[in-house]
């Protein structure tokens, strides 16, 4: 989504809009984050082998595989 707004608007019109919340809930950590990929095996690889992320579970049915960043349960990569 921002990097639609930062390709399709101009850089006041992303300011104005950041600064008028009047609340900003700050990100103090994040579990789980997913990955659109063209080629699921080749992503899978890439993370697992070259990356050293441990392979948590595959779903080929559904074409999705997930990897754990750091301890196993601590936070997750998801590649659909």
């Amino acid at each position: 989504m921002w990097l639609y707004l930062l390709s399709h608007a101009s850089c006041r019109g992303i300011l104005s809009l950041y600064t008028s919340m009047e609340a900003i809930v700050p990100i103090t950590d994040l579990f789980e984050a997913h990955l659109t990929v063209s080629e699921l095996n080749r992503a899978v690889a890439f993370y697992r082998d070259l990356l050293g992320l441990p392979l948590a579970r595959v779903l080929p049915e559904r074409k999705v595989a997930f990897l754990w960043i750091g301890a196993p349960g601590r936070a997750m990569l998801g590649l659909w």
